[in-house]
């Protein structure tokens, strides 16, 4: 529907969806209370609406929950009695300070961090998600300890350093959190899933994109387009695996697979199912590449509806083990303004870990300006999913392309 959703937001957020916008003229993100006109499952918005995600929606979080963050995030009603003005959380600390932790437990804070929910604050002080994660502990026990002390009437060191001032109510940021690595894209998407049952930020096949279009002659939705019993190669994750036995007492599979465009059902007969590594791959919760022929099946409860098109698996392997196995070479792409010599030193020892075959060319960028190509970098490597996730921890970002 062209529609872009956006993770939830302990700052924006709401208790259910909403639809919010940012007009041209004007900075500040407005929500609206009404649905966009839609016709004919086209939204039709000049101002390009987007959905943001409540907080209700995240799994483990309760009403209880979200009422409290929604209290704590409401300022005092002004003079008159009217609206009061919000006061947006300054970081998980200043959060874990403000609401009340009774209500809202060290679950909750965990299920929020994991889907992205402190993105937006944290990203203004370089704090990513595997660091909030990590002081979650140390902001619940400060959080106590303020609150505590605001409920006996004492006068805290934090409050003594900020006070009031023309009337505002002084926040609580100033914890420190942990230096990490950030999470994989992988690890990442993996727990924001789990906690919303969608990808927001991405998807578990961004990071091989390019290899795809050159090892998969399909997509998810291309599969529909295609001729009945027609020979394809599609990659992508297998959701809602499931088992069946026949009359015969064989065992089929079911399950879809999905990639960055959609999902198409995919039926795996008895024989397939026998072969060896077929069965592990599909379970095994990692991307796959899958061979197969398209099928077009007709609903059998409503014969006027145009038939779905399913493909019939004959093969199955994990995407990372066939792309080691069909990789000649690869290349790492960085930017000269991301890097220093402490990088690529890191770098050059993240690639001697892994000595196999595969040649290394390393394409140095300065954007607008040059580009060297060191083809001949003298460093071999196994092209495993291991080095590719070493690679994306070192530098924040894919840089590694497989040929």
């Amino acid at each position: 529907m062209g529609i872009t959703v956006l993770p939830p937001d302990v700052n924006e957020s709401e208790i259910e969806f909403t639809v919010v916008y940012t007009p041209d003229d004007a900075q500040d993100v407005v929500r609206l209370r009404h649905k966009p006109v839609c016709h004919d499952g086209d939204v039709h918005d000049p101002m390009g609406p987007k959905i943001r995600f409540g907080l209700g929606a995240i799994k483990g979080v309760g009403t209880g929950a979200v009422e409290a963050i929604l209290e704590a995030r409401q300022g005092e009603p002004d003079e008159e009695g009217g609206r009061a003005t919000e006061r947006p959380f300054v970081d998980l600390f200043d959060f874990c300070a403000r609401v009340d932790l009774r209500r809202v437990n060290k679950s909750v804070i965990e299920a929020l961090v994991q889907c992205g929910a402190f993105d937006t604050v944290h990203h203004a002080i370089d704090v990513h998600r595997s660091q909030s994660f990590v002081a979650i502990e140390s902001a619940i026990e400060r959080g106590k300890r303020i609150q505590a002390e605001r409920s006996s009437g004492q006068e805290s060191l934090f409050g003594l350093m900020g006070g009031e001032e023309e009337g505002q109510v002084y926040e609580h940021p100033g914890g420190s959190f942990p230096v990490l690595d950030p999470w994989d894209s992988r690890d990442q998407l993996s727990r924001e899933k789990g906690t919303l049952g969608f990808y927001v930020s991405g998807h578990p096949l961004d990071r091989y994109r390019g290899e795809l279009l050159r090892f998969c002659d399909a997509t998810t939705e291309s599969a529909a387009q295609l001729a009945n019993n027609r020979s394809i190669t599609v990659g992508g994750t297998v959701e809602g695996y499931r088992e069946r036995r026949t009359k015969m007492g064989h065992t089929m599979a079911f399950f879809h697979i999905e990639d960055a465009l959609g999902r198409v059902e995919v039926i795996v007969r008895p024989k397939p199912l026998e072969k060896e590594g077929i069965r592990e791959a599909l379970q095994s919760g990692e991307p796959v590449l899958l061979g197969g022929r398209v099928k077009h099946e007709q609903d059998r409860n409503d014969e006027s509806a145009a038939p779905e098109a399913k493909i019939l698996l004959e093969e199955a392997t994990l995407l990372s083990e066939a792309l080691q196995e069909r990789t000649k070479a690869i290349t790492v792409r960085l930017t000269v303004e991301t890097i220093d010599r402490t990088k690529l030193d890191s770098l050059r020892s993240m690639l001697e870990r892994f000595p196999g075959p595969c040649p290394v060319t390393l394409e140095l960028d300065s954007p607008g300006d040059w580009r060297v190509n060191l083809a001949e970098t003298g460093l071999f490597v196994d092209p495993s999913d291991a080095l590719l996730m070493g690679l994306e921890r070192l530098f924040g970002t894919k840089v590694c392309e497989l040929h």
